[in-house]
């Protein structure tokens, strides 16, 4: 156990081939660079279980072992065996008395949080059990003295809320015979059974106690327990200064502000929805999503990022407005603060089920990372060594994955190429030329549609006129004896002592050279007519 396990030097697994034959890390556009990669980290474990502190990554392993991995070795020897598996891990400085400079670790584990100094064990605090109902302990009574089996346990404790830690696991083992019939036999012994009265924690944060810019300030953790309550610790670590009820198991928290000025506590529960806790009082309005949380939730400034199990994430004011709306690819398996001082920008970092690693900054995709065969179950993004931007990642193999930001990386959203279709859509194609002529002329009429109407009717008004002048002008140089005036619609015939009325109406059938003039003359007077004449003028050089 003293001897340490050593991994190859810095930078020798740069752009390396796994032993798998694929490339592990590749990413688009190059911000960032391949610092380290050791497949043999042999680290799993969840973002919530995962810290960064002083020079060292902290990783709370689901092996139950507390692993510590300084700079390009991880230091076996000073591996701590947990009670159980870990829930989270974080770092922290106590009230001035961290004198060594070295941040403690604050590992959950089941009822209770381990503090470790240097690695060495330095308190312990458990949470007080909550009050066990009436109903559960007298089902549990009637279950150890076999009046009913664990079928009829379940269908009475199956929908009760504030259950125990050990009914909850009771009803995870209701479709498992073997392990449920084991699991009673361990718990209903006469040695080892007990009155259920403990519950565990779920999520654990830090908060600042004065806010004063010191990054070595004194901190408070902020506890969530199964028990549906959110619990703030004093800084000695021996009393709760503040217990917050909620509707549902808290899963994440997101911590923002000073204990000495003003705190908000953002946590996202099982129920889908998020609660807001300003200053120890709960806010009555809670944000309600489709979908549960998956990933994580983040604060930045006044927003809240939070991921779902639908492929989505959500940005919300921090007073319930939803601000956007992102889909993702794959199903979404971890999500991580982006916290750049240098740039002054912040954002957030995503990990898909189907490798990828995203840098957002607002909503805009600012870089993509690659992982090909191997899923991302940790992020986190903070100080290693002497890197004030390094990004670390732990895959279900159990390899961890370095890399460092660019110090001439681009990090303004305004600039960065926008989503959407690709660039080439706007090269325009090689049209033909009758094709490109068909296209503007109607595009032409599409613009002039107006306009074209318009000139239509006034020439087709004027074509109207100059017809029935010309007719009215033929009839005037003819010459009749009968036929005085004549229009297109009605014909008067005035003889000596009576006006008839007539209607003439023709048709020409055929376009030529041969053609048929069909004439149709009607009275349409009161009084018959006599004598009058049809004739008929035309070009007797075209027409015969």
């Amino acid at each position: 156990m003293g001897a340490e396990t050593k991994t190859p030097a810095l930078g020798e697994h740069q752009g390396q081939v796994s032993s798998s034959g694929q490339k592990e890390l590749t990413e688009e556009p190059k911000i960032w660079l391949d610092a380290w990669f050791d497949p043999a980290a042999d680290l799993h474990a969840f973002s919530g279980s995962t810290c960064l502190a002083g020079d060292a990554l902290y990783v709370g392993d689901l092996s139950g072992i507390l692993k510590i991995f300084d700079g390009s070795r991880r230091k076996a020897g000073r591996d701590v065996r947990l009670h159980g598996v870990p829930t989270a891990v974080r770092a922290f400085f106590d009230d001035g008395k961290s004198v060594s400079g070295e941040a403690n670790i604050a590992v959950a584990c089941g009822p209770s949080v381990f503090v470790y100094h240097k690695m060495k064990p330095f308190f312990k605090f458990t949470i007080d059990p909550p009050k066990i109902q009436q109903l559960e302990l007298d089902v549990w009574e009637k279950l150890r003295a076999r009046a009913i089996d664990a079928s009829q346990v379940c269908q009475l404790l199956r929908g009760q809320p504030n259950l125990s830690e050990r009914s909850l696991e009771l009803l995870a083992l209701e479709t498992d015979p073997d392990r449920l019939e084991r699991f009673l036999a361990e718990e209903l012994s006469g040695n080892n059974f007990r009155t259920p009265s403990q519950t565990c924690i779920t999520c654990l944060e830090v908060l600042r106690k004065r806010d004063d810019g010191d990054p070595r300030g004194p901190g408070l953790l902020v506890l969530g327990t199964e028990s549906c309550k959110v619990l703030l610790l004093d800084p000695s670590l021996r009393a709760v200064v503040r217990s917050v009820s909620l509707r549902s198991t808290p899963v994440f928290i997101a911590v923002t502000g000073s204990l000495d000025v003003e705190y908000r506590i953002v946590v996202a529960c099982r129920n889908k929805r998020i609660y807001s806790i300003k200053s120890g009082d709960l806010v009555r309005r809670a944000i309600e999503l489709e979908s549960p949380v998956c990933g994580g939730v983040v604060r930045l400034a006044r927003d809240i990022i939070v991921g779902c199990m639908d492929h989505t994430i959500h940005s919300f004011h921090i007073k319930g407005r939803k601000n956007w709306t992102l889909h993702m690819p794959a199903p979404i398996t971890s999500i991580a603060p982006f916290m750049c001082e240098r740039a002054s920008t912040s954002g957030f970092l995503v990990a898909l089920r189907d490798g990828q690693v995203r840098l957002y900054i607002e909503k805009t995709l600012m870089s993509t990372i690659r992982v090909e065969g191997q899923v991302v179950t940790a992020l986190v993004f903070g100080q290693f060594n002497r890197e004030p931007n390094t990004l670390l990642m732990l895959f279900t193999s159990g390899a961890l994955g370095v890399k460092m930001l660019k110090r001439t990386a681009k990090l303004d959203p305004h600039k960065a190429p926008r989503p959407g279709p690709p660039p080439e859509q706007d090269v325009p194609l090689a049209v033909p030329k009758k094709t490109r002529l068909y296209i503007d002329q109607t595009q032409r009429e599409r613009e002039s549609a107006v306009d074209m109407h318009r000139a239509f009717q006034h020439s087709l008004c004027k074509l109207r006129y100059v017809t029935a002048r010309s007719y009215v002008r033929l009839f005037e140089h003819s010459g009749s004896a009968n036929a005085q005036t004549y229009t297109s619609a009605n014909h008067y015939i005035q003889s000596d002592d009576v006006q008839e009325r007539l209607s003439l109406s023709a048709q020409v059938l055929g376009l030529g050279p041969r053609l048929r003039l069909v004439a149709q003359l009607e009275n349409v007077g009161a009084l018959a007519v006599l004598g009058a004449t049809l004739s008929l003028l035309f070009d007797r050089d075209a027409y015969h």
